[in-house]
C-alpha cells in the first residue's frame, strides 16, 4: 500500500513538472509570436512608409535654385500679362503705345501656353482667358506705367525623381501676398521644363505629404521649345552665386516683407539686438538707402558640423551672417558683437588678458561704425557714464561729433593699471590718416562682459 501511495506521489510530482515544462515553453512560444509579429508589423510600417513618401524637402541648392529661376522667369510673364511692367514707346517703334501693350501681352500668354506640360493641356485645357484670370490676382497697378517690383515669399520646395530622367518639384508660394502654386516637371536630360498650374494641383489633391502612388504625372521627355530650354538643372552653383542668392534674398525681405526678416534673425540675437518687432522697424527705415544700395563687397565660408555659415561684408562695412541647415532653413546675425559668435570667444578664450581688452574696444567701435550706439552706450563705466553722458541722447550726440563711419582703430602703448587695461588708441579714416588719439581703458569682468571709459579731450 505504502509503496503505491509513493509511486502517485511520483506520478503526481513528474505531472506538475511536466506540466510547468509545457506553461514554460507555450510562453516562450507565444513571446517568440509576439515577437515576429512586431517585427512583421515594424516593416510593414517602414515598408507602407517608404511607399507613402512622395515628396522630399529640397536640400540641395541645384534643385532649389533651378526651381527658383524657373518661377522668376515665370513671374515676368505675369508681369507684362498684368501690365504690370513699363511699356515705352521709342521715335523709331513701328506700333503704337497701344498695339505695343498688345503685342506683350500676347507674346506673354503665349510664352505660359508654350510651358504648360501637355498632360495638363490634356487633362485640364488652356485657353487665353483662362491664361489671363489666373494671372490677374497677382495685379498691381495695371496700366503700364511703371516697372512694378513683385515680391514672392517661398514656403519650403518639395521634390520627387519619378525616374532617373524625369523630376517633379512641388512650389508653394506667395506672390503679392497672393497663392502661387506650380509643380515645374524637369527634363534632367534635355535641361527643359514643363509646368503644370495651381488647378491642376487642386484637382488631385498634389501636397508635400501625398502618397507616392497618388502621384500620376508621366514620366515622357520634355521636348525643347523657345520658352523651356533655360531650366540650367545641370548648372553648378558656385560659393559666390549661394552667398549673392542669400545676401540678396534677405535684403529684399528687409525691404518688403519686415516681419519675415525679423522672424529670420537668430533668436538670441534678435532679443539682445532689438528687443522688438517694433526697434527693427526702426532700424529697417533708419538705414532704408543702405539696405536698398549695396552689394556684397566679401565674403568667407566656415563649415561647423552640419551648419553652413556664410559670413558677408557688404560695400557699406555692414555683416551679414547666414547661419545654414539647409538651403531654406537658415538664420541671420547682422553684426559681430552683440552676442558672442564662436569665432570671437575661440580667440578671446585664447588671448591674454591684454588681448582681451583690445578685441573689447573692438566691439565698441565696430557698434560705432553700425550707429548702433545704444549698445556702445550699454558698455560704458558707470561712474564715466553718470559723470559724462547721463543719457544715451548725450553719448549718440558725442560719438556723432568725434567719431565717424568706418574708421579703423590703430593700437599702441598698452599699460596694466592694477586691473585696468589701458591703450592709446588711433582712429585712422580711409587715407590710413590719424584723425584722432583717445586714451581707452578696460575693466574685464565675468565672462566676456566688461566696462570701458576713455578721455573725453
Amino acid at each position: 500500500m505504502k509503496h503505491l501511495e509513493k509511486t502517485v506521489i511520483v506520478l503526481a510530482i513528474v505531472f506538475v513538472i511536466l506540466l510547468i515544462i509545457l506553461i514554460c515553453f507555450k510562453n516562450k512560444i507565444d513571446n517568440i509570436e509576439k515577437d515576429i509579429q512586431e517585427d512583421i508589423e515594424e516593416e510593414n510600417t517602414v515598408a507602407e512608409n517608404t511607399i507613402e513618401k512622395g515628396f522630399y524637402e529640397v536640400k540641395d541648392y541645384e534643385t532649389y535654385y533651378t526651381a527658383k529661376r524657373i518661377i522668376e522667369g515665370y513671374i515676368k510673364y505675369i508681369k507684362q500679362i498684368n501690365g504690370d511692367e513699363l511699356v515705352q514707346v521709342g521715335k523709331e517703334e513701328e506700333l503704337s503705345e497701344e498695339e505695343l501693350k498688345v503685342k506683350i501681352k500676347d507674346n506673354s500668354i503665349t510664352a505660359i501656353k508654350t510651358l504648360l506640360d501637355n498632360q495638363y493641356i490634356e487633362d485640364l485645357g488652356v485657353d487665353d482667358n483662362k491664361i489671363v484670370q489666373a494671372q490677374n490676382k497677382y495685379m498691381q497697378k495695371g496700366d503700364y506705367s511703371q516697372n512694378v517690383n513683385y515680391n514672392i515669399d517661398y514656403n519650403k520646395i518639395f521634390v520627387k525623381d519619378i525616374s532617373e530622367q524625369i523630376s517633379i518639384i512641388l512650389v508653394s508660394a506667395k506672390l503679392n501676398n497672393e497663392e502661387l502654386n506650380m509643380i515645374i516637371k524637369i527634363d534632367k536630360f534635355n535641361n527643359t521644363f514643363s509646368i503644370f498650374l495651381d488647378d491642376y494641383i487642386t484637382k488631385y489633391g498634389y501636397n508635400e505629404n501625398m502618397n507616392e502612388k497618388d502621384i500620376n504625372i508621366k514620366s515622357d521627355n520634355i521636348q525643347v521649345n523657345s520658352y523651356n530650354n533655360h531650366a540650367n538643372v545641370n548648372m553648378k552653383v558656385t560659393d559666390n552665386y549661394i552667398v549673392s542668392q542669400y545676401f540678396t534674398e534677405y535684403r529684399m525681405e528687409m525691404l518688403n516683407d519686415t516681419e519675415k526678416a525679423y522672424q529670420l534673425i537668430d533668436e538670441e540675437y534678435r532679443q539682445k539686438k532689438y528687443g522688438s518687432y517694433e526697434e527693427f522697424e526702426k532700424y529697417i527705415q533708419a538705414n532704408i538707402d543702405k539696405i536698398t544700395y549695396t552689394s556684397v563687397d566679401k565674403y568667407q565660408i566656415k563649415q561647423e558640423g552640419e551648419k553652413t555659415k556664410y559670413i558677408c561684408i557688404d560695400t557699406n562695412g555692414k555683416y551679414y551672417i547666414f547661419i545654414a541647415n539647409s538651403v531654406t532653413d537658415y538664420k541671420v546675425i547682422l553684426d559681430t558683437y552683440t552676442i558672442d559668435l564662436p569665432e570671437f570667444l575661440e580667440q578671446y578664450n585664447a588671448g591674454a588678458d591684454r588681448i582681451k581688452a583690445g578685441l573689447n574696444i573692438q566691439k565698441v567701435f565696430d557698434a560705432i561704425n553700425d550707429e548702433d550706439y545704444k549698445y556702445a552706450y550699454s558698455k560704458l563705466d558707470d561712474a564715466f557714464k553718470q559723470n559724462n553722458f547721463k543719457t544715451l541722447e548725450a553719448f549718440t550726440k558725442y560719438a556723432k561729433e568725434n567719431f565717424y563711419k568706418n574708421h579703423e582703430v590703430k593700437y599702441s602703448n598698452y599699460e596694466l593699471i592694477g586691473d585696468i587695461h589701458k591703450y592709446e588708441v588711433s582712429l585712422l579714416n580711409e587715407n590710413q590718416e590719424i584723425t584722432l588719439n583717445k586714451n581707452f581703458l578696460v575693466q574685464l569682468k565675468e565672462g566676456t562682459d566688461f566696462a570701458i571709459s576713455f578721455n573725453l579731450n
